[in-house]
């Protein structure tokens, strides 16, 4: 089985949304370049980015 996390973008931010509820987004992360890093430096080769200004 292979992991891949998953990174949500809106407005340039790191965020978690509650049943895809916009109004609910929580900012984990002001800079997900870094919060990509992290996760490389973790031992991760892939990564799923959502960039929720599109969706």
């Amino acid at each position: 089985m292979r992991l891949v996390p998953a990174l949500d973008l809106l407005n340039g931010n790191c965020v978690r949304l509650t049943h895809g509820d916009f109004s609910t987004a929580i900012i984990y992360d002001t800079d997900p370049v870094a919060v990509a890093q992290r996760f490389a430096a973790a031992g991760c080769s892939h990564l799923h980015v959502v960039d929720l200004d599109g969706a």
